[in-house]
């Protein structure tokens, strides 16, 4: 009966590992770093899904593609 989990506002450690597409440390090391906002059951780790999102935003880099490469040659 798991799968009645509601997923729409939180996610298991290794469906968020899936989501950002990183590992076991690297998820671990988020939660560590209060990157991510999470709460502990027992065995079970759970992340707030909005906190990955969040998470994404916070380091997206934002492209100038007006600008082009190579310097000032125009």
């Amino acid at each position: 009966m798991e799968d009645q989990f509601d997923q729409s506002k939180w996610v298991t450690s290794a469906q968020a590992q899936k989501y950002l597409g990183v590992g076991r440390t690297k998820m671990w090391q988020l939660r560590k770093d209060h990157e991510l906002k999470y709460s502990v059951c027992g065995r079970k780790v759970y992340v707030l899904r909005k906190s990955l999102d969040e998470y994404i935003e916070r380091n997206s880099v934002d492209f100038d593609f007006t600008q082009k490469k190579g310097g000032s040659h125009e």
